[in-house]
């Protein structure tokens, strides 16, 4: 439980910042009706790309990088080395998730403008 809160002390601002971003570009839609499917589509479109690559940084994790016998500086009171490994790992993956999430999200806004731009032509 207390790893869960951690997790989600440590990245509530991304998905802010994540958020904040969509609803921008989603302001420059024609009316609020495209404004509102591009920004869901956006939204779930993120969601999807950063769980599915925050699953690969598990992976990651659990295969390679806790696998890999480096001399790094790890907090002395660690006691599941793999574990925690694996979990920073995910963790990087999210963020990089989010960032890609982002952009495919960002392209389809774009797309939905300029359909229902040439709609009016």
């Amino acid at each position: 439980m207390s790893a869960g809160l951690i997790g989600i002390a440590s990245t509530w601002w991304f998905g802010l910042l994540i958020g904040v971003i969509i609803g921008v570009v989603g302001l420059l839609q024609a009316n609020s009706k495209i404004m509102w499917k591009g920004s869901l589509g956006a939204i779930i479109r993120t969601l999807g790309i950063a769980i599915g690559i925050g699953i690969a940084g598990i992976l990651v994790g659990k295969f390679i990088i806790s696998n890999i016998n480096a001399n790094w500086n790890l907090p002395a009171e660690l006691t599941d080395r793999k574990s925690f490994l694996i979990a920073g790992t995910m963790h990087n993956f999210s963020y990089l998730g989010g960032i890609v999430g982002l952009i495919f999200g960002i392209i389809y806004q774009l797309k939905i403008k300029k359909a229902s731009a040439q709609q009016w032509l």
